[in-house]
C-alpha cells in the first residue's frame, strides 16, 4: 500500500513497494544504477501536510500497479519475439531453398 513520507528537504512525497519478483525489471526500465528498485517515490511538491494528502489520491494513480505496465511492456516484448521468430523461419526457408537450387548437381 502507498504511503506519505517526507524526503530530506522536508517535501511530502508517495511511495510504494515494488513486489520483490519486479525489482529487477523496473531498475532496468527506470534505468537506475542499482540493479533493484524496491521502492517507487513520486514527490507530491509541498511541505504541507493537508495538501500533501489531497494530492496524494491523484498521484496515487500513477503508481498503482507497476505490474500492470510490466504485463504490458513483458506482452510487448513477447509479440516481438514471436514475430522475430516466424520472420527468421521465412528467412530461414529462402535461403534453403536457394541453396537447395544454386548448388543443384548439373546433369552435364
Amino acid at each position: 500500500m502507498p504511503y506519505l513520507i517526507q524526503n530530506s528537504a522536508s517535501v511530502w512525497c508517495v511511495q510504494r513497494k515494488v513486489p520483490e519478483r519486479l525489482q529487477a525489471a523496473v531498475a532496468r526500465i527506470l534505468g537506475g544504477k542499482k540493479p533493484t528498485q524496491a521502492y517507487l517515490k513520486k514527490s507530491l511538491g509541498t511541505k504541507d501536510r493537508r495538501e500533501a494528502t489531497r494530492r496524494y489520491f491523484e498521484k496515487l494513480a500513477t503508481l498503482k500497479a507497476p505490474d500492470e505496465a510490466m504485463q504490458l511492456t513483458t506482452d510487448h516484448m513477447k509479440s516481438a519475439y514471436e514475430t522475430f521468430v516466424a520472420e527468421a523461419k521465412k528467412i530461414g526457408e529462402m535461403y534453403k531453398t536457394f541453396f537447395a537450387t544454386a548448388f543443384k548437381p548439373s546433369a552435364h
